[in-house]
């Protein structure tokens, strides 16, 4: 990076062109969710989903996919909880052998969290 500095400033190298030339913006494409999908995200979310998983089906950011819950009037877990359709799953995987982890990776959740969740339960 010096070195090109250097040669810049010794006139090595020609300089860029000045900033007075007008730049394309850069644009996120955005996409407004309808009363029809908000209606979809929360009752996925409603019979168990998470918020990264829907985020992710959805194609928007994990934060769009809260406010979209916050519209709908659905009230949103804490990270880390499970719904109680949820905590049941995850007890009928377990007593089939599922792991932690793999509990974890299924419900988006730190496998830890799982088995505090479980032993709470």
């Amino acid at each position: 990076m010096l070195q090109a500095v250097r040669a810049v400033v010794e006139g090595r190298v020609s300089r860029p062109e000045s900033s007075d030339t007008p730049r394309k913006a850069i644009v996120q494409a955005q996409h407004r969710l309808t009363p029809t999908e908000v209606e979809e995200i929360a009752a996925e979310y409603r019979a168990g989903g998470t918020l990264p998983r829907i985020a992710k089906r959805w194609g928007i950011n994990r934060e769009t996919a809260r406010l979209a819950l916050t519209r709908a009037g659905e009230p949103v877990r804490e990270r880390g909880t499970l719904s109680p359709a949820m905590l049941e799953e995850a007890r009928q995987l377990e007593a089939e052998g599922w792991s932690l982890n793999r509990l974890g990776g299924r419900f988006g959740i730190d496998p830890k969290t799982i088995k505090k969740r479980l032993a709470d339960a």
